[in-house]
């Protein structure tokens, strides 16, 4: 609905009727909104000149916030490791329980198991000419040893494969093939580093199962008889 004429004419030319009526129509809550803008104006004036006056204080000491730099950066570092350190080790605890379907059938376990550590011992001590082993060759540092019958598959695992895990699973089992056992390479993970990793572990005839992808070897040993 449109104000009368006379209203509006007040309201253009009487200042003091035009605050009457605000007055009028506007709660105290709203009539102190103006004040309160401006103190916030003048807070935030007043912060941003503090933050000016501490940084003209502390940036010439270029050096001591390039070490907290660092230090934060290490912080950072470490907590990541950490936190893939833990990732990787509950992996390698779900792989021991899984492993029954994984390859269909069989036993084994990690090298502390002491049914694996007795087989490992038996067929190592053919080798008396290695009392000591290099750590890349030492299948009792293999996150997992599985058999089935005669076939023992030597496992490195990672959520994701490299270079690395594909090499030590390819050196590992020709310690044990060197002391008369069927030994096999696998690598079992989530994904591949990169592409290139997958072709590597083809060359090194390294079985492997990464992801929902599994080689012929490894379906091969899946294929076994079911113990």
């Amino acid at each position: 609905m449109a104000l009368p004429d006379e209203i509006l004419d007040l309201l253009r030319r009487d200042p003091a009727f035009r605050e009457e009526l605000r007055r009028q129509l506007l709660t105290e809550d709203l009539l102190g909104l103006p004040a309160l803008v401006r103190e916030l104006v003048e807070a935030q004036r007043r912060t941003e000149q503090r933050v000016e006056q501490l940084g003209e204080h502390v940036l010439p000491q270029g050096e001591q916030v390039e070490r907290l730099a660092e230090a934060v950066r290490t912080l950072v570092s470490w907590q990541r490791g950490e936190a893939g350190r833990r990732d990787g080790e509950r992996y390698e605890r779900e792989l021991v329980l899984r492993a029954p379907a994984l390859f269909n059938g069989g036993q084994g376990g990690m090298a502390d198991d002491p049914w694996v550590r007795q087989r490992l011992t038996t067929l190592l001590r053919r080798r008396l000419d290695e009392a000591l082993l290099p750590a890349e060759e030492d299948p009792s540092l293999a996150n997992l040893l599985w058999w089935k019958g005669e076939q023992v598959a030597v496992v490195e695992a990672s959520l994701q494969v490299n270079g690395t895990d594909v090499a030590r699973a390819a050196a590992r089992p020709g310690t044990l093939a060197r002391a008369g056992a069927q030994a096999l390479a696998v690598v079992i993970g989530d994904q591949w580093a990169t592409p290139d990793t997958a072709r590597r572990a083809e060359s090194a005839q390294v079985a492997w199962r990464v992801g929902t992808d599994l080689s012929s070897s490894f379906i091969a040993l899946r294929r076994l008889p079911f113990e």
